[in-house]
């Protein structure tokens, strides 16, 4: 995964490489806690794609409708709450294992 930082590239090599690293990746992982356009493009992409996509939200946060709705609607977007973000590596474990083959 390629990340340009806040000023490294272009605009145009911005969405190249996020919408490069979508495309390339086996599992799409955001934290949702607070809306983000950049974001919901990325997250529409690995949606489209089929791509398997697990929606991190802190336990209090709202979380937009637009994301509770795919999450409902698409068997392969799941989204799952948090109390600290150090339980997050055990939600991506958890939501991991089903598509781990032995």
């Amino acid at each position: 995964m390629r990340f340009l930082g806040l000023t490294a590239g272009t605009a145009a090599d911005v969405w190249n490489t996020d919408i490069g690293n979508v495309e390339a990746c086996h599992g799409f992982l955001a934290v949702v806690d607070y809306p983000s356009t950049g974001l919901g493009i990325e997250i529409g992409t690995a949606i489209t794609l089929g791509k398997p996509t697990l929606l991190v939200a802190q336990k209090d946060q709202r979380v937009t409708r637009m994301l509770l709705g795919a999450a409902e609607k698409y068997p392969h977007v799941q989204l799952a709450r948090y109390d600290t973000m150090q339980d997050v590596p055990e939600l991506v474990e958890r939501w991991l294992r089903p598509r781990v083959t032995p």
